[in-house]
C-alpha cells in the first residue's frame, strides 16, 4: 500500500495527506481507475495501474520548497534522485485541500511509476496541455473530485521548471548551509514569519 507522511506544521497539507492516504484503500476510487478504458501515453492499462496501486508498498514523504523566482505558480517539483519525496511549492499552498490532494496524488503516481521503470504511465514533458487523459492527471483529477464532492473545479497540477528551484537537493539544506555561512537570506525571514 502507498502511504504519505509529513512532519511539517501546515494543517492544510496534513489534512490533504489524510484524505489521499484514505483514497489509496477507498474501493470506489480504485474501481473508478480500474474501469477507465486507457491512459494516454501509457504502456499499461488502467487495470494494471490499479493493481500496482493496490500491491506496492511505497512510503512517500512531503516537504516544501521556496522557488528561486517568487512568481512561480507551480504546485510541486519532481525529484528524479528521490522520487519518493514530494516537494510542494510554499508559494502555492493557499488553495483548497482538494487541490493539494490533486497534487499529492499526481506526484504519488509519478513515484509509483518510478518503482516500475519497465512500464510507463507518465505524461512526458511538464507542459500540461492536452495531457488530461494521462495517468497522473486523470487519477489526480478523480482524487480531487472525490475529496471536493460538490465542487466542480478540477485544475491540472503545474510542475516546477527545473531551473526554478535551488537545487535537486532539499531547499532546507541549502538554507541551513547559507545560515551557517552567516548569510541571512529571504528564506530565513520567510521561515521566521511563517512560524509566527
Amino acid at each position: 500500500m502507498i502511504s504519505i507522511s509529513y512532519s511539517g506544521g501546515n494543517d492544510v497539507i496534513g489534512t490533504a495527506i489524510v484524505q489521499v492516504n484514505k483514497l489509496f484503500t477507498h474501493i470506489p476510487f480504485l474501481d473508478a481507475i480500474y474501469n477507465l478504458k486507457k491512459f494516454d501515453m501509457a504502456t499499461i492499462s488502467p487495470k494494471q495501474v490499479t493493481d500496482l496501486l493496490c500491491n506496492t508498498d511505497l512510503r512517500l514523504t512531503v516537504d516544501t520548497y521556496w522557488p528561486m523566482r517568487f512568481s512561480s505558480t507551480a504546485d510541486a517539483c519532481d525529484d528524479n534522485l528521490n522520487p519518493s519525496a514530494i516537494h510542494l511549492n510554499r508559494l502555492n499552498l493557499n488553495r483548497p485541500v482538494h487541490s493539494i490532494c490533486n497534487t499529492l496524488m499526481h506526484q504519488s503516481i509519478h513515484a509509483l511509476n518510478a518503482c516500475y521503470p519497465s512500464y510507463y504511465f507518465g505524461h512526458g514533458s511538464n507542459n500540461h496541455d492536452g495531457k488530461e487523459h494521462t495517468a497522473p492527471f486523470r487519477i489526480a483529477a478523480l482524487a480531487q473530485q472525490i475529496v471536493a464532492k460538490d465542487v466542480k473545479a478540477v485544475q491540472p497540477m503545474l510542475h516546477e521548471e527545473p531551473g526554478n528551484i535551488q537545487s535537486q537537493g532539499c531547499s532546507r539544506q541549502l538554507q541551513e548551509a547559507l545560515y551557517h555561512e552567516g548569510v541571512f537570506c529571504i528564506y530565513d525571514v520567510m521561515s521566521i514569519l511563517e512560524a509566527n
